[in-house]
Parts: structure tokens; C-alpha cells; sequence
């Protein structure tokens, strides 16, 4: 029984040691060389999207862009945020569209709990190299709140959503290769020489 107990012992100790090092750990060059490159955060369309929200207005497709644009800021030599209808400028450009923006049921976050009654904050979209249109990479991204006092205002919890989802996507534009675990789907190749 002793010797059993051991094995345990040593073999959770074992994954917990595994799991430290694991690929995350891993050290990977960059795509980009970020001194030299300029990107442009299109602000992203709510066109064909799945909408449930009736909270205060917020403008999500300025909001999204903005806070991309921020974490990106110290990253890459000029970040800006472009509207729609705009041509970039820059090296690249980001661009998506909203899948789903639901507030879900603040009720549901108080009485049920477990998930119930979460937020949805869902985009797609694609980095891109402008001189040549090429697509370097596409994703899909979906962030989820539920937690807050009395189950929180659903405006509440998107803000928070857009806020969790910026800081994720701008990690993932600045080194698509190394982040794209954090990323709920990466569709496609990604280019590993944005500049040939």
C-alpha cells in the first residue's frame, strides 16, 4: 500500500514538473520585425452577426480596434486604427467581423450560476499584408463572462470580454506563430515570411 502511495506521490509530482515545461516554454522567433513594420486595426463590422443586446450603447467595432491598437502600440513601429471604408497605409492590416454579441441573462448569472446566463463575445478574422493582399494568417475568437455582483450588467461583462479578447488577439497578430494556442481557431497556414 506504502509503495502505491509512492508511485502516486512521485507521478504527480512528475506531471507537475512536465507541465511547467511544456510548449508554452518554448522560445520561437518572431514573424514580424516589429521596428520596421506598420499595421492598421480596421474596425470590425457587426454586419451579419448574431446580436442580443439591449444594454447602453457601446461601439463595439471602435471598441474592439481600440483596444487591439493599444496592446499593439509598443509593439510594431505605427499602429492605427483604420474605419471600414478606409484604404490602409501600413505594412498590415487586421481586419474582422463580429459573429455574436450577447449579453446573456443577468438572472440566469445570479440564480443558476455555472455558466449560466454568460456573455458572448465572438469575432473572426484575418491578418493581412497589404502591398499584395495576402492573407497571413485567419482566426475565430469567442470570449465568455459570468461572473460579476448579483450576475453582473451584461455591459459590464462584454467590456470585460473586449478587453480579455484584445489583449489575446494583439499577442496573437504580434507573433501568430508562438500565440496561436490562445486563439480559438486558426484557420488555414500561417506565412512564415511576411516580407518575401
Amino acid at each position: 500500500m506504502k509503495k502505491i502511495l509512492n508511485l502516486i506521490v512521485i507521478a504527480f509530482f512528475a506531471l507537475l514538473i512536465a507541465g511547467c515545461a511544456g510548449s508554452r516554454g518554448a522560445v520561437y522567433s518572431s514573424l514580424f520585425d516589429h521596428e520596421n513594420i506598420s499595421i492598421s486595426i480596421r474596425e470590425f463590422s457587426k454586419e451579419g452577426a448574431t446580436i442580443d443586446y439591449t444594454g447602453k450603447p457601446i461601439m463595439f467595432e471602435y471598441a474592439l480596434a481600440a483596444k487591439i491598437e493599444n496592446n499593439l502600440r509598443k509593439k510594431f513601429a505605427e499602429v492605427r486604427i483604420i474605419s471600414q471604408t478606409d484604404m490602409p497605409t501600413t505594412d498590415l492590416v487586421v481586419e474582422g467581423r463580429f459573429k455574436a454579441i450577447d449579453e446573456g441573462n443577468r438572472s440566469q448569472r445570479y440564480w443558476v450560476g455555472f455558466g449560466a446566463g454568460k456573455t458572448t463575445l465572438a469575432v473572426e478574422g484575418r491578418l493581412i499584408r497589404v502591398k499584395d493582399k495576402k492573407v497571413l494568417a485567419d482566426f475565430e475568437h469567442k470570449k465568455h463572462a459570468w461572473k460579476g455582483a448579483f450576475g453582473g450588467s451584461g455591459e459590464d461583462l462584454l467590456n470585460d470580454n473586449i478587453e480579455d479578447m484584445a489583449e489575446e488577439l494583439a499577442e496573437f497578430i504580434e507573433n501568430p506563430i508562438q500565440n496561436k494556442s490562445e486563439i480559438d481557431n486558426v484557420r488555414g497556414g500561417l506565412m512564415f515570411n511576411p516580407n518575401e
